[in-house]
């Protein structure tokens, strides 16, 4: 085995103390386990995540709903492809 050290929010370490007692089972022992359950299940998705990416989604539309491009800086995809459209434009 290997030594670590890391710092835990005072929360977490209150947590950690409780389960270590309810369990018998040492502190390092519970990391462990946490850790083997992290790495084997690690693609699994966060708890929560559906619902935090629907309200990035959210927001993100409202963002684009408020904020519009000045007309100047708009082109149609076909001048994006062609050095004279683009060129056109410029002197325009």
């Amino acid at each position: 085995m290997v030594r670590k050290q890391l710092y835990l929010r005072l929360e977490h370490e209150q947590l950690l103390k409780q389960r270590a007692r309810e369990t018998g089972l040492s502190e390092a022992e519970l990391v462990r386990q946490a850790l083997d359950q992290f790495f084997r299940d690690g693609d699994a998705p966060l708890p929560g995540h559906v619902e935090a990416l629907g309200a990035f989604l959210r927001e993100a539309q409202q963002i684009s709903k408020q904020h519009r491009l000045p007309a100047e800086w708009r082109f149609r995809r076909e001048e994006a492809y062609t050095r004279a459209a683009r060129w056109e434009r410029e002197k325009t």
